[in-house]
């Protein structure tokens, strides 16, 4: 049993030194230092955040090479999953990458916030804030660098009250890859083992949120419910009950003081069931699913109705201009008649 775990230990020390080898040329004195740690040319930013007011999570970890500049990998998730608020960037970087890539396995992201955030970060660091994170590093001055981050924040998500925490890391490029590589791999087993069973809606797709809402009805011009097909675009009205509606109908501009607007939505599936009556699936953005039910067969707004409706409201309200320009000069013709003037 000893040789056994002395033969496997081995073999870990030379894939690393080959690695390093690899990595430095055939340079070994410059390997061994790499596989000792002694080398330490990698910055590894680790951050979480959260919104309390809409309870919004989110987390990142970028790895940043101090010699050259380069962004060498960014990891991101933000979701409404109160899970991630027990990751703390305190924790060692490869159990906190691992734990952001496991939350994207099982699909508990947003899946477009999450790229936006990221896309974001990447760009704001290439075209405005290299040079800023680059010295603030060089003098640990963490708080230069939580302000950038929380500017990518209020870009990505318009919220202004985002509590941050961060940690950052000093490691090299070889520790980056074979760590990583262990961490990436050991993620992927798991997946594989407990993962992959997820039951998932037919009409939900993986990172999608999906929010509550009811259908914009029209009585007399509207399309019978019975009539909706996937593909058709209708409108629907957000519910505003929770902090995940709250955030959607901000980000949405779907509010008009305490009026919530309707929005478009596109038919992904409709259905009918006795128990609850019809469940209509549509999709009003990237990553953005509503869910309605209605018990009756109502008729329901569509985008080309409303649009009608607002041109006759317009048109209501120049012939009332008109009408009321008309009146006025009338009285005032009348008025002159009954005094002789003309």
């Amino acid at each position: 049993m000893e040789m056994d775990q002395a033969v496997n230990e081995f073999e870990q020390e030379k894939k690393k030194i080959e690695l390093a080898l690899e990595m430095t040329g055939g340079d070994l004195e410059k390997a061994k230092k790499l596989v000792s740690g002694e080398i330490k040319d990698i910055a590894v930013l680790k951050g979480r955040f959260l919104e309390d007011d809409v309870s919004l999570f989110g987390a990142f970890i970028v790895f940043l090479n101090m010699e050259t500049g380069a962004l060498e990998r960014v990891h991101s998730i933000i979701t409404f999953d109160k899970e991630l608020a027990k990751l703390t960037p305190y924790q060692k970087w490869p159990e906190f990458e691992a734990q952001i890539i496991d939350f994207q396995w099982k699909g508990k992201h947003l899946t477009s916030q999450t790229q936006d955030f990221k896309t974001n970060l990447e760009n704001n660091y290439a075209f405005e804030s290299q040079n800023t994170i680059l010295e603030a590093l060089k003098v640990n001055n963490e708080k230069k660098i939580t302000e950038v981050i929380k500017k990518v924040l209020f870009t990505t998500l318009n919220l202004e009250t985002v509590k941050l925490e961060m940690g950052i890391e000093y490691i090299n490029q070889f520790m980056m890859k074979y760590e990583g590589k262990e961490v990436i791999e050991e993620g992927k087993k798991e997946k594989a083992e407990e993962g992959t069973e997820q039951k998932k809606d037919e009409y939900l797709k993986e990172g999608e949120a999906l929010l509550d809402g009811v259908l914009v009805i029209s009585p007399s011009k509207g399309i019978n419910i019975t009539q909706i097909q996937p593909g058709m675009a209708i409108l629907v009205r957000l519910s505003d009950k929770t902090p995940q509606d709250k955030y959607f109908i901000s980000m949405m501009n779907a509010r008009d003081g305490k009026k919530i607007i309707p929005l478009t939505a596109t038919v992904r599936h409709v259905n009918y069931d006795e128990t609850y009556g019809y469940l209509v699936i549509g999709e009003i953005g990237p990553g953005v699913v509503v869910k309605c039910i209605e018990e009756a067969q109502i008729n329901i707004k569509t985008p080309e109705i409303a649009q009608k409706e607002e041109k006759s409201k317009s048109l209501l309200r120049i012939i009332i201009v008109i009408g009321s320009v008309l009146l006025f000069f009338l009285g005032v013709y009348i008025f002159l008649s009954l005094k002789g003037i003309i």
